[in-house]
């Protein structure tokens, strides 16, 4: 009895201890659950969520809805419209072998490609993102099981090619790449949008959710469009009828720094996806900022115009040009003519290499250096445009000789064809810098105004100086080598550039390759527009800048003044052409320069319109003149049959008198008639003809 006792209380102990044990393990068990439910509902929730729903659900992302691009005039560039994405639902789909074929075929996509994401064990799969309009159209036609689409954004340009440089182009997920897409990103990209759908246990879908992406800011450019297009299509044309290689043009607007128009050809069509790295640099690249060469005689005006300001030098100045060669360190350097004494302004209109270096040594190291800063040389000019080169001046800190020779000239300075406009756009403005840009504003969603560039100005010359040399440059266009750059109807000045190409290859400058150049502003007695324009490798023997770029700037610079209203100022008929070329470095030997007269005019009103060669109304045929002098009293009216317009309106300002003109020519005709006497501030009117 009392060892079954014994054995029931060992037996009682063991089912305590078991039960201990047990409960121990239920405890462990029960603490790890716990722990588990703790990790996964509190430190790992989100991810658990995520993973669940990733099971039921998918998300789509859409693209982002870019803002309007617009010119100065609110016309627009680039815009984004809706397009369609086709998405598949493999779980849907069950004949996929025989719906690959047909998919592969309409949307241009390799049929494995096709095949294997409509097998794909994904919930839903993109096909084929951002079709085009007949393409979504014959894929809805096959009504095909597990096909789903979604609307989506696609940047699109109206203008096709239309100032495609600046504008630049985006990718599929509507990132900008390049030009203002690219510079003006943070504003102009609006919010993704997204579609969610909600999948059964078999991975078949049953609900949707889409949200539209939000718009960005607008932009408004400074460019015209109509400017930009004349300008793109008249450097074409030139170019291909040249056949040279490419070639640029850049208009701005002297005043405000603006950039009415940049045009680079060959051209490209940002509608039209490059999928070649190679083809996308070279033909994309904006090379009004991007290409930085050495510019030639072009930079000529940089010397004269610290010479001029300093007060070292004037325009009636004699420059020995000793026979037209000089050394530098060794080397000759030689202009085309034999020339001797020449007056500073002589000297560039025919662009003495030699009156141009020693101009540089007059002015000195330093001053030359600090104006070649002041004009923005060596630096970017920050117009709101990526990839800008920044140029380059050689020899800042250790001149040799050489280089300081070759300076003047403009090698041993790397600059971008924004750069020299921008320069002789300050000669242009009374001698004061404004830095270009192309961004006009940035426009929110309803309309205010969220942002403005802040326009950096200097002084880079004097106003004197700066008049000074536009005259002296009005003299190149008149008498020197530009004479193919005189306009129809306005005064114009600027300077002709043939800079030989560097061969990297061969380490040396080439004999037969060059950029032609010439940069110029118009009207010079109140320039509103410069225009500078570079042809890349034109055909030798017509490869100087008077005769490659100069007539281009002459079609550009009419077509931009005529359609921005400006009045003429240039009321004589150009000269005709003599048939005597003065090429940079290549003047006939001996050749001496007509006198020209200096066709300038102030006050002009129009009254009469017409249609111009370019397709625009303009007021060009009938001029008043006004001039009205202090003088009191009656005068008498003086005989001006036979004589000029330009001494006719002489002899009427010393009278006080005003003048209106018809025509061209000598006077012929004369209202009222000579002897009469009239009041200071009367109206003299008269009829002008050729060959009278």
């Amino acid at each position: 009895m009392f060892g079954q006792r014994i054995q029931n209380f060992h037996q009682l102990q063991l089912t305590k201890q078991r039960i201990v044990v047990v409960g121990l393990c239920f405890a462990v068990w029960a603490a790890i659950i716990t722990v588990r439910l703790v990790q996964y509902q509190v430190f790992r929730h989100k991810q658990m969520v995520a993973i669940a729903e990733a099971q039921q659900q998918r998300t789509i992302k859409t693209s982002p809805k870019r803002g309007s691009i617009v010119d100065r005039n609110g016309k627009e560039l680039a815009q984004s419209i809706e397009v369609e994405s086709i998405y598949i639902a493999p779980g849907e789909i069950k004949n996929s072998h025989e719906m690959s074929k047909p998919l592969a075929k309409i949307l241009s996509l390799p049929e494995q490609t096709v095949l294997s994401r409509l097998t794909s064990t994904k919930v839903l799969v993109s096909l084929k993102r951002k079709v085009t309009e007949a393409e979504a159209s014959a894929v809805k036609n096959l009504n095909y099981p597990g096909i789903h689409f979604v609307t989506e954004t696609k940047r699109f340009y109206p203008k096709d090619d239309l100032a495609a440089y600046i504008l630049g182009f985006t990718g599929l997920e509507e990132e900008g790449f390049s030009g203002v897409e690219r510079q003006y990103e943070r504003h102009i990209l609006g919010k993704p949008g997204f579609v969610f759908v909600e999948t059964d246990a078999h991975g078949k879908p049953f609900n949707r959710y889409e949200k539209e992406p939000e718009i960005g800011q607008s932009l408004m450019l400074t460019i015209d469009e109509q400017i930009q297009f004349r300008t793109e299509k008249l450097l074409r044309e030139a170019v291909e009828n040249s056949h040279s290689r490419g070639g640029v043009a850049v208009v701005l607007q002297v005043a405000t720094g603006e950039i009415l128009a940049m045009a680079s050809t060959p051209g490209f069509n940002p509608n039209i996806p490059v999928s070649n790295p190679a083809e996308l640099r070279e033909k994309r690249r904006n090379r009004a900022i991007e290409d930085a060469y050495e510019p030639g005689s072009v930079f000529k005006i940089v010397p004269y115009a610290a010479a001029l300001d300093a007060g070292l030098l004037k325009p009636e100045d004699t420059i020995d040009c000793q026979g037209g060669a000089i050394e530098i360190a060794g080397h000759v350097i030689r202009d085309g003519g034999h020339y001797g004494l020449l007056t500073a302004s002589k000297a560039i209109e025919v662009s003495s290499n030699v009156a141009a270096i020693k101009t540089g040594k007059r002015v000195g190291k330093e001053r030359l250096l600090d104006t070649i800063s002041k004009f923005g040389f060596g630096m970017q000019t920050a117009a709101g445009l990526p990839g800008e080169a920044p140029g380059f001046v050689g020899g800042k800190k250790q001149w040799s000789d050489a280089a300081f020779g070759a300076l003047p000239l403009g090698y041993q300075v790397v600059t971008t064809p924004l750069q020299l406009a921008a320069a002789y756009a300050a000669i242009a403005n009374d001698g004061e810098w404004v830095q270009p840009h192309i961004l006009k504003k940035v426009v929110s969603t309803i309309g205010n105004t969220v942002f403005e560039p802040n326009i950096i100005k200097r002084r880079v010359i004097s106003p004197k100086a700066a008049i000074d040399i536009r005259n002296m440059l009005e003299g190149v266009v008149l008498r020197g080598t530009a004479k193919k750059a005189q306009l129809e109807g306005y005064t114009a000045g600027g300077k002709t550039g043939t800079a030989k190409k560097f061969d990297r290859a061969a380490r040396r400058y080439s004999e037969s390759k060059y950029f032609a150049s010439f940069c110029g502003f118009a009207p010079v007695t109140k320039p509103e527009v410069v225009v500078f324009v570079v042809v890349d490798e034109p055909p030798f023997g017509t490869h100087h800048g008077g005769q490659a770029a100069a007539p281009i700037f002459k079609q550009i610079a009419e077509m931009t003044l005529q359609y921005l209203g400006v009045p003429p100022d240039n009321i004589n008929p150009i000269a005709s052409d003599d048939g005597l070329f003065v090429a940079e470095n290549e003047q006939p030997e001996g050749y001496i320069f007509e006198g020209t007269e200096d066709h300038q005019a102030s006050g002009l009103k129009s009254h009469e319109t017409t249609t111009d060669k370019y397709g625009f109304h303009n007021n060009v045929n009938h001029v008043e003149i006004l001039s009205v002098s202090s003088e009191v009293g009656a005068v008498i009216m003086p005989d001006l049959r036979g004589q000029g317009i330009r001494t006719a309106l002489q002899r009427c300002n010393s009278l006080g008198l005003k003048l209106e003109f018809v025509g061209i020519g000598e006077i012929t005709e004369q209202v009222p008639s000579p002897g009469t006497p009239v009041n200071p501030g009367s109206i003299c009117k008269v009829v002008l003809q050729k060959g009278k």
